[in-house]
């Protein structure tokens, strides 16, 4: 993997012999050991585990262009642990946000697609987790171009990431009214933006709420590092 979050593919699929090493560490972990652990120790495991399942699911159909070419890749059950087997979409909705409702895993979960979270070079590890989650958080809301402010139009485009989780952004940064007549989705969105933006004026820009909201299209394209043959 290189400083961008891209992965060579195409080297992991000659050379899968540390991948399949993890993979098989997890299958001797046991989740009804959870509970002895630490908060940031499970939230840790969940965010590698789910990023080994999902670079092992391209590498097993590749070459592929995107993870939405395979058939099922997010219900399809790719990690194993002792007694339970499970899908991208399980660890992401149930066993990450449903069970520990922090916005900010959003930004650690990398899809392999180009518009999906950068993948972290290091792994997440439980003494660093939220520093690590915080990282993540401030550098996707601080690229323009996963949330582009266009002050003479008005508007601001955001990454649909924004609006596929969007209830999830309400868990800290919702409340049941708001005077500028926005969703509660919209509302608890814009709120967690200007919490985390670091530019003045885009967060000033943010707060006076006159500026139509657009999603941009998103490119599931893998996060590829084609490497040149030498």
């Amino acid at each position: 993997m290189n400083e961008k979050g891209e992965v060579n593919f195409v080297e992991v699929k000659k050379h899968p012999e540390v991948l399949k090493k993890y993979m098989r560490q997890l299958r001797k972990v046991n989740e009804s050991d959870f509970p002895e652990w630490s908060r940031e120790e499970v939230v840790a495991l969940w965010i590698n585990s789910y990023h080994a399942a999902a670079i092992w699911a391209v590498i097993e159909h590749y070459p592929v262009k995107s993870l939405q070419q395979i058939p099922s890749v997010w219900d399809t059950k790719y990690l194993k642990m002792t007694g339970n087997s499970y899908s991208l979409n399980e660890i992401r909705a149930k066993y990450l946000m449903g069970s520990y409702r922090d916005e900010k895993i959003n930004f650690a979960l990398s899809c392999m697609a180009k518009d999906c979270p950068v993948l972290n070079r290091d792994a997440y590890v439980g003494p660093k987790l939220d520093g690590q989650l915080f990282m993540a958080t401030r550098r996707f809301v601080n690229d323009d171009r996963r949330v582009t402010i266009k002050f003479g139009e008005k508007k601001i485009i955001l990454s649909k990431l924004f609006k596929w989780y969007a209830k999830d952004f309400g868990f800290n940064f919702g409340k049941p009214e708001n005077e500028e007549g926005l969703s509660k989705e919209d509302f608890a969105v814009l709120s967690f933006l200007s919490f985390y933006i670091e530019d003045a004026d885009k967060v000033n820009f943010l707060e006076e709420k006159k500026y139509k909201i657009k999603y941009s299209k998103f490119d599931w394209s893998l996060n590829e590092w084609r490497v040149p043959s030498s």
